[in-house]
């Protein structure tokens, strides 16, 4: 009898889901993987570097999708009557002309395009939604980078048809552009029969997994002699301020603290205008003693006052 092969796209695949749906409250969509000319010119995109169909199944589904995002937008739709607000993910592969064949291929000639696989996410409805969406990425990668390496936004000029210019950012893993966040802009909106202000994130799979790998593929070590102390501290700052930044400086505050976790992002009616909760659990472990409540209390208030220098950031209570 022999084992199944161990396959560490479909693990990572797997807890990918669990962490979008159980812990970011977002539904998974399955969905064809093709697309309508119609479609694509109410979200402002260019069909004409899209593969046809020989034999399409309808006039909505004629053409390879080349993004994940117009069919979650098209669920959007059909579901948005029936909740105030909600949120939508799907992994699926996308079909990419990278040889240039669209045109011969129009015109009934056979050709193998070029697979990918995203993952995209999708909310409908309810405040801050670029910023939300924001965050839940930001999450994504705080779940599977295990501390190694950042993720940032960076502003950018080349972004799908249907994005507001305004609200939209390039997903950025050091140099490597892995994803975009926007929000559809009002023409496309109403074009395309959206009634919720609605915010898309797509970003690659497969460098996602390698992250993950890259991440998880560490040594192991001795276990300590010393228990890890475990606090909890809640920062309210301005919206523009990354996580990424709160978190390089906590990491690097002492020697003492050994890990830093985000685990919720926040942004609501409980909070002023123009700012956002960053919650983080911060681990405390000394190789040669057990720290005191003392010594613990002490790092804590330096570390706060640290960050409402570096940040503004303020304690929530």
């Amino acid at each position: 009898m022999v084992a199944p092969k161990i396959l560490p796209e479909r693990i990572f695949e797997n807890q990918l889901k669990d962490v979008l749906a159980l812990e970011n409250g977002l539904h998974e969509s399955y969905n064809y993987s093709f697309v309508g000319e119609s479609q694509l010119q109410k979200l402002n995109i260019d069909p004409s570097g899209y593969l046809k169909l020989v034999n399409p199944i309808s006039s909505d589904h004629t053409m390879l999708r080349q993004s994940l995002a117009p069919n979650l937008l098209a669920n959007v739709r059909t579901n948005q009557f029936k909740y105030d607000e909600f949120g939508l993910f799907e992994i699926g592969r996308v079909f990419i002309d990278i040889a240039g064949n669209a045109e011969r291929d129009n015109q009934g000639g056979e050709y193998l395009p070029y697979q990918e696989k995203n993952v995209s996410l999708v909310i409908a409805g309810g405040e801050n939604i670029f910023l939300r969406l924001k965050g839940i990425v930001e999450n994504v990668f705080a779940r599977f980078s295990f501390g190694q390496g950042e993720i940032y936004f960076r502003p950018g000029e080349t972004f799908p048809g249907w994005a507001d210019k305004n609200q939209a950012a390039k997903v950025m893993v050091g140099d490597e552009e892995i994803g975009l966040v926007a929000v559809v802009d009002t023409e496309s909106a109403k074009a395309f029969g959206l009634k919720k202000e609605s915010a898309v994130a797509e970003l690659n799979f497969n460098a996602l997994l390698e992250i993950f790998l890259a991440a998880s593929n560490h040594q192991y070590q001795d276990v300590p002699k010393y228990p890890v102390v475990k606090r909890d501290l809640a920062f309210v700052v301005e919206v523009e301020i990354l996580y990424n930044d709160l978190r390089e400086a906590i990491a690097a505050f002492d020697p003492l603290v050994v890990s830093v976790d985000l685990f919720d992002v926040y942004q609501g009616s409980n909070l002023p205008e123009g700012k956002k909760s960053l919650a983080f659990s911060i681990f405390y472990q000394a190789k040669d003693r057990t720290l005191t409540a003392e010594e613990i209390d002490s790092l804590q208030s330096g570390l706060i006052a640290l960050l409402a220098e570096k940040f503004g950031a303020q304690i929530r209570n």
